[in-house]
This record gives structure tokens, sequence and C-alpha cells, in this order.
């Protein structure tokens, strides 16, 4: 009988009632791409509640078509688009390929197919 779990709308208000003790509230909410469509509502209607008693919330998610498509107007969000630059990226291949007994020319090949793959990531 004690392995009842808690609803999101349940949890969600524990949270906001915690949190409106508080002067300042920051939320992160990672990977929102990796939630199913369905949570994804959800979350977005918290999102609208946590808002509104002033609690600051940041997501980050790739920019799949279905939450591009999503309705967030100006006023409740803004969206600030980052991308994977190519001189990065083998930067740090390289610096991860250093230890490793691969010969240079199938580092160079992962690094240069890697690199490409991620272009504008």
């Amino acid at each position: 009988m004690g392995n009842i779990k808690p609803s999101f709308e349940t949890m969600l208000g524990l949270f906001m009632s915690c949190a409106i003790q508080f002067e300042s509230v920051y939320v992160l909410i990672d990977a929102f791409d990796e939630c199913s469509l369905n949570f994804q509502w959800s979350v977005l209607e918290a999102i609208r509640r946590l808002s509104l008693v002033s609690i600051r919330v940041l997501v980050t998610s790739r920019p799949h078509p279905e939450i591009l498509q999503l309705q967030i107007s100006e006023e409740e969000a803004f969206r600030i688009e980052i991308k994977a630059h190519k001189d990065d990226i083998q930067k740090y291949l390289i610096a991860r390929l250093t230890e490793n007994t691969l010969t240079q020319k199938v580092k160079d090949l992962i690094v240069e197919a890697v690199s490409q793959g991620a272009e504008g990531m």
C-alpha cells in the first residue's frame, strides 16, 4: 500500500508550494526533446504555471520539428540557437583520441567523419 506513486500534478503542486518560499528559483529541464510528445505538453503547461509564480525556467532541446511546432508565445519564452562549430568538434575529438592506440590515419578519419556528420548540430 505504501508504493503509490504521486502524480506529476501532485509533485508540481508540492514543488510550487516550496518554491514560493524563496526569493529566486531557477529550474533547468535538459533534453526536453527526449520526452514523449504527450509528456512535452504536460511539461509546457507546468512551465506556464511556474512562470505565474516567477520561477525562471531554462529548457534545453535539439530543434526537432515537433518541438518547433509547439505553441510558445514570445511573451512566454525566447529561443537561443546554439550550434556546434566544426573546429570545436575537431579539437575535442583530437584531445579525446590522443591517448588512444589507434593509428594516426584512423584517428584522422574519425575526426573528419564525426565533425562532418555533426555539422550544424
